[in-house]
This record gives structure tokens, sequence and C-alpha cells, in this order.
């Protein structure tokens, strides 16, 4: 059987499926969006309280949102996050282990001890509901994606309906939602040491970090707002 018409995600991937022939004007894109009720913003109050209900340490925190799996590059992350320790010692990586490829969750694990940053790295397993991921999303002070690939980085689109300050790697996908400087930061895939930079200038500057994240919310609530 065939479609009347194609729906996609993102605009990414409308134009993949007309370069595999499908017409133009049988395709179209509608994003998911994110659910804004429960991807918001918290006071300073809210998220010293939430951080202290989720037992998180004190200092500056970088949440990994991706699964544990190759295709998101968590190992990238862990070794830009030995850099930035050098430069914010009190920062500390949050990392979602869900989905996980175990052979993937391994090397992470042995690449953290091999590093000595086991002090600063939390493991955060299955949640149960939107509602308990966004608790951890709302108190970072950095979410990072570096995947590889991306059809829509709908978890950044949650961060951003946090009002977070997004890093993430350049793929056409990330570029359809993140304008570098404006309402996140854009990093070349694999570039580590740009990556390490990068996350360490928005822990260290409160003012970048804020603005960042007040143009995150609007483009959360202008473009993705699934209310």
């Amino acid at each position: 059987t065939s479609a009347d018409h194609l729906l996609c995600v993102s605009e990414v991937l409308r134009d993949r499926a007309i370069r595999l022939g499908v017409n133009p004007g049988m395709a179209s894109t509608a994003y998911l969006g994110v659910d804004l009720d429960t991807f918001h913003p918290l006071t300073s109050d809210q998220i010293n309280r939430t951080r202290a209900l989720l037992g998180l340490q004190r200092g500056p925190m970088v949440l990994s949102v991706r699964a544990m799996a190759g295709l998101y590059r968590p190992l990238d992350i862990v070794e830009a996050m030995s850099g930035v320790l050098e430069k914010v010692p009190d920062a500390f990586l949050v990392v979602f282990t869900y989905g996980r490829d175990e052979r993937v969750l391994e090397r992470f694990s042995r690449r953290v001890r091999s590093l000595g940053i086991e002090h600063a790295v939390r493991y955060v397993d299955e949640l149960e509901s939107d509602v308990d991921i966004a608790r951890y999303v709302a108190v970072a002070d950095a979410v990072v994606s570096v995947a590889s690939s991306d059809g829509m980085p709908n978890s950044l689109v949650e961060a951003m309906g946090c009002g977070r300050a997004v890093l993430a790697g350049d793929t056409p996908a990330v570029r359809e939602v993140v304008e570098h400087g404006r309402n996140g930061l854009i990093v070349e895939v694999g570039d580590i040491g740009a990556l390490s930079n990068a996350i360490a200038t928005v822990l260290r500057d409160g003012e970048l970090r804020n603005r960042l994240g007040r143009a995150a919310l609007a483009t959360a609530r202008n473009r993705f707002d699934r209310r």
C-alpha cells in the first residue's frame, strides 16, 4: 500500500524523504513538540529544593540527556568532562543510563575510573515518567547532547522548555532547533576539546548561561509547545 501523505517530525527528515523520491507536495513537517506544563523553568529556590530531593551534590551540574548508546557518543562527554573539571573543579556530570548498551556503559564507567573522576559522575537509571525526567533537566546548569545523527533532538527541546543552556553536536537536525550563540552552543561532533571548552564557558559565565536559557525557553514556547 502507498500513503496519501508523509508527515515528518523535522525538515531534515522531510528533505531526506524527498531525496529518496517522495513528491515534495506529498510531504510536510509537524514537530512532535514538548509538554511545557511538564518541562518548564524552576525558580532558584525550587532548583535548590529539587536538587536536595534528588540527592544531588552542590556545584555546577552538567546533564547528559541521551541514551547510553554509541550513537549518542557518551564517551565524548566523559572525556570532555575531565577537561571541564580542570577549570571548574566543583562541577559534576549526571548521565541517564536508560536504553543502554551494556558494552557502552562498561566502557564509559571504565573511562570514568581511569580518569579518576568517579566523585564527579552520577548515574541515573530508568525514570518512571516525564515528570521525573523534567526534575533533573530543570536543575541542570548545562544540558549536553552530541549525537552523531538525529531525526529531531526532542530531549534538547525539553531542556529548552526548562530554560536551560543547551550544548549540542553539529548536525542538520540540531541546527533546525539551536542557533549557535543565541539559544544554545553548537560544537563539531567529535571535537572533545571544543565541547569541554563550551561546557566550561557556560558553567563559569552566568550571564551567558542565563541569556542562552532565556532564548531557549522562548524558542520552545514559540515553536515547540504542543499544549
